[in-house]
């Protein structure tokens, strides 16, 4: 038995047998013979460089000097808890044998695998487990010897077990030689054990050696792919950064050629790195103050004569004719030649300039808000002190009407200030309900006929456009923030009017109704309309079509984008649902539809709101 594997084939062993001088052979426990044929097997390890080939010279060797007619040697290794094995040397056994030993070798647990290495079982450095104590550590692979125990003279037995453990240069068991059938068939001796440990102690030095250099070998190799993992993923980070950085990075020589441009540009501008370096110089936009300054300073960085690092700001246009501005850092860098070259960066920060812009606009418009709130407060002011003199000039013209019913004269002043007194009234009405923050019910039918009178104050909008007002006879009463509706509304309708400023047929349409428990108010005007690239935009923040303050031209209407988001926002809370419809050229319709019996929740976040609020956007063939 070998190592547990008992062999069902017998094989005679291939001995080389060696004769003296007289011819005859010399027996197998000839001492010179085996050290002779130890040493020759040694000569040849040394000149095999497969680890199995080495391990089969070994065992050749063992049958050769005649001390056993089958040995094996197994090499194993540990990993984590289980012995696996990594390398099988044999003779004696044929080739099919061995390779089922290969095919059908499981992972055995190192407890169960050192069970064998018994105190009671040693002798010297070996291991001898005779037939009779029925020791069994694997008896999933065990494999019979098809020889009789009588067939053995000196009292070997087919089942015996001897065996070398081999050991590692830290003394871990790593290995076994095992042998079995010994040509003179008697149990082991001292002297037969001491030749079979010279070849274990030959076993491991061939292992060790073979772990040495594997070691060596996966040490430099681990190294190589540590190093060659860091260049690539030193060349894959710098790859990303040149292709994804935000700006745009150039080298550029000093006689104005560009060396190297990152992919960036054409995200940036719309060129390629290839035609960026042919137009560069060719898409600074014209009669740019901007442009001139920033000339100037290149040609003090090109003459090598500016100080420190130059920041200056391009006006530039993409190649599908939009305009924008690049903020440009550049330094002087020495390549590994020594010559100088021109190192840049450009960053996009033309939303920068705009929102600065809008920013400036906006102070401008807080301010104007803000005169204008001082007046409103003069004029409630004004309303509330010539009420008391109003009335009096309503009294005694009705006591005079009373008297003289012929003049008509004093019927018309009657009839002025009785409409002084509606127009003082509804403005403290409204300065009033504008200031309350409170919840309570609120008629969007009232509220829609008192903002669109206000209107009025604007001669452009009472003079030159149609009106079409069209109310439901039902109250449209849901309970709200009165400004909330008052300020969404007007900011739709004010947008409406702004869209017709410049055509000849301005009508504004406003109607509402009630249907299945929704408030439907539908606003619709006969501007300009709106692109179907814009539409999905119209409520973000700060997006507008329309020009800032300080860009008007005439009576143009100016705008910052906060109209429409405000409304949004502020419609939001009621669980709002509006539809735009708008062809360019003809016009835009608003359609909101509010739940009647919506509830305003005090702390609902402005997420929230969004993410309730359905805006359906949309470009039809007509309204």
């Amino acid at each position: 038995m070998i190592d547990g594997h008992r062999i069902n084939l017998r094989v005679q062993p291939q001995v080389t047998s060696m004769t003296d001088t007289q011819g005859s052979s010399i027996p197998g426990n000839d001492t010179r013979w085996v050290l002779t044929e130890f040493l020759n097997s040694f000569d040849s390890i040394t000149r095999t460089p497969s680890l199995r080939d080495k391990l089969d010279l070994v065992c050749r060797s063992i049958v050769n000097a005649r001390l056993y007619q089958r040995a094996l040697i197994a090499f194993y290794e540990k990993r984590q808890r289980d012995m696996c094995l990594v390398e099988i040397g044999s003779a004696g056994i044929k080739s099919e044998e061995i390779q089922r030993i290969r095919d059908n070798f499981k992972p055995v647990r190192e407890e169960e695998w050192l069970r064998k290495f018994q105190p009671r079982f040693q002798l010297g450095r070996s291991y001898f487990i005779p037939a009779e104590v029925g020791f069994d550590d694997s008896p999933t692979t065990s494999i019979d010897s098809e020889k009789l125990p009588e067939e053995f003279k000196g009292g070997w037995h087919p089942d015996d077990r001897l065996f070398i453990p081999l050991h590692n240069l830290s003394g871990d068991i790593i290995g076994i030689l095992s042998v079995d059938d010994p040509f003179d068939e008697r149990r082991p001796t001292g002297e037969s054990l001491n030749l079979l440990e010279l070849y274990s102690n030959l076993v491991s030095a061939v292992i060790n050696e073979f772990m040495l250099l594997g070691q060596q070998y996966q040490t430099m190799r681990q190294r190589a792919e540590q190093a060659t993992q860091r260049l690539t993923e030193s060349q894959e980070k710098y790859r990303l950064i040149a292709e994804n950085i935000g700006e745009l990075v150039y080298v550029q020589s000093l006689d104005g050629a560009y060396e190297f441009v990152s992919p960036s540009v054409e995200r940036l501008l719309g060129y390629s790195p290839e035609e960026y370096r042919n137009v560069a110089d060719t898409i600074w936009a014209e009669n740019s103050e901007m442009n001139r300054h920033a000339r100037t300073i290149r040609e003090l960085v090109f003459r090598n004569q500016f100080k420190g690092i130059p920041v200056y700001y391009l006006e530039l246009l993409c190649k599908d004719g939009r305009k924008v501005i690049h903020e440009i850092r550049e330094e002087i860098i020495q390549r590994e030649n020594g010559e100088p070259a021109i190192l840049g960066v450009a960053r996009d920060v033309t939303e920068r300039f705009r929102m600065e812009k809008v920013q400036k606009e906006m102070e401008i418009e807080l301010l104007t808000l803000s005169k204008m709130s001082s007046i409103g407060m003069l004029a409630s002011g004004f309303g509330h002190n010539l009420n008391s003199p109003l009335q009096a000039i309503r009294g005694y013209t009705e006591i005079l009407l009373r008297k003289h019913p012929e003049m008509a004269e004093l019927k018309l002043i009657l009839r002025g200030a009785e409409k002084m007194s509606d127009i003082i009234s509804n403005l403290m009405t409204k300065a009033r309900q504008e200031q309350d923050r409170s919840t309570r019910p609120v008629n969007l039918n009232v509220l829609l006929e008192q903002e669109l009178i206000f209107l009025e104050a604007d001669l452009e909008y009472k003079r030159s456009v149609e009106k079409d007002f069209r109310f439901s006879p039902e109250p449209l009463e849901i309970v709200g923030i009165y400004s909330d509706f008052s300020q969404s509304l007007s900011a739709i309708i004010n947008n409406a009017l702004d869209s017709m400023w410049n055509r000849d047929k301005k009508r504004l349409s406003v109607s509402t109704s009630l249907q299945d428990g929704w408030i439907q108010i539908e606003i619709t005007d006969t501007g300009c309309g709106i692109d179907p690239k814009n539409l999905d935009r119209i409520f973000q923040p700060f997006f507008s079509t329309k020009p800032v303050l300080t860009d008007r031209k005439g009576s143009e209407p100016v705008g910052t984008g906060l109209g429409l988001s405000t409304a949004q926002q502020l419609l939001g809370k009621y669980g709002a649902k509006v539809e735009v419809k708008s062809v360019v050229d003809q016009g835009t319709t608003f359609l909101i539809r509010i739940p009647r019996n919506a509830t305003l929740d005090p702390s609902c976040t402005l997420d929230a709101q969004l993410a309730e609020t359905s805006w359906c956007l949309s470009s039809p063939s007509h309204i």
